[in-house]
């Protein structure tokens, strides 16, 4: 086969296949609402049981009380402190009468005129001692003056009394108790002048009722008198 042209066809290369697709169509249509959740009901509570007895169980021995320590030392004592400055010493105030009775009695007078005769002249003062002996201090004092006329002048004499039981009774004249250990002499030229006079005493009484009264006597005539008479009686 000389001289004859062949006509082959060339081989075919392999290439890739491209496809071209065509549009893309519209995109599908909107969502639709969402239906509602049904929630499921809950069924009811049950009854509780009762409850189980509480058990107690056997208390345990109490445990041993453990000693005690030994004491610790005492410190030594603190040193004292100086001592603070005398203050000045108070003026001293007046003496104290310690008394378990205080009485009085008054004669505001005058008295008189009292003759020769020791005469009392009723101050009712009396005191009753209770328990035990007492000591007591009686004092009368007050004014007195004679009237003796014609300025020669005369006398009183005047003293305390004192005795058991119930005082006697203004111009008495009967020498009654026991007189006080002085008696107050009393002269005078003015018969009109009163002039003050004091008697005294104090003594231990035993236990019981006693009087005290004021005697005068005047040492001439019936000229003695007496007046402001004040007795106080202390019983210690």
């Amino acid at each position: 086969m000389t001289g004859m042209a062949l006509n082959i066809p060339a081989p075919i290369m392999a290439q890739p296949v491209v496809v071209v697709g065509g549009p893309t169509g519209p995109s599908g249509g909107p969502t639709g609402p969402t239906g509602p959740i049904a929630e499921a009901s809950v069924g009811p509570q049950g009854i509780p049981g009762p409850t189980g007895p509480i058990g107690t169980g056997p208390t345990g021995p109490q445990g041993h009380t453990g000693t005690d320590g030994p004491k610790g030392l005492t410190g030594p004592p603190g040193s004292f402190g100086p001592v603070g400055s005398t203050g000045p010493t108070g003026s001293e105030g007046p003496p104290g009468v310690t008394s378990m009775a205080f009485k009085t009695a008054i004669v505001g007078g005058p008295y008189g005129p009292v003759g020769t005769a020791v005469t009392l002249i009723g101050l009712n003062l009396s005191h009753i001692v209770v328990g035990a002996d007492a000591q007591l201090a009686i004092e009368i004092s007050g004014m007195v003056r004679t009237s003796v006329p014609g300025g020669g002048g005369g006398g009183v004499n005047l003293s305390g009394r004192y005795g058991p039981g119930a005082p006697p009774p203004a111009g008495e004249t009967a020498v009654l108790g026991t007189g006080f250990p002085v008696t107050s002499q009393f002269f005078s030229t003015d018969p009109q002048g009163y002039f003050g006079f004091s008697v005294r005493l104090s003594a231990v009484f035993v236990p019981g009722t006693w009087w005290f009264d004021l005697s005068i006597a005047s040492t001439v005539g019936n000229n003695a008198y007496v007046r402001d008479v004040y007795a106080t009686l202390i019983e210690f």
